[in-house]
């Protein structure tokens, strides 16, 4: 019998990223999780609102930012 061993990754985000959480609004993403090949990678976000989700990658877009001339994204 073959055991298959799934390796996990998660890095705290220092800085804490922000970004706008699809149908949750803006937040800071400060935990990234990879679960491998077979999954997407998820945002641990720290909403506006103090609650805490995790997101897909795919629903976060990054915020705006005026210092390096980022526009607001639209999801």
């Amino acid at each position: 019998m073959q055991i298959k061993y799934m390796h996990m990754h998660m890095l705290q985000l220092d800085p804490p990223i922000w970004v706008q959480a699809r149908d949750h609004g803006e937040g800071r993403a400060i935990v990234l999780i990879d679960y491998g090949l077979d999954h997407s990678p998820i945002f641990l976000v720290q909403l506006n609102d103090g609650r805490f989700r995790c997101f897909n990658v795919e629903d976060c877009a990054g915020c705006e930012n005026f210092t390096a001339h980022i526009e607001r994204p639209s999801i």
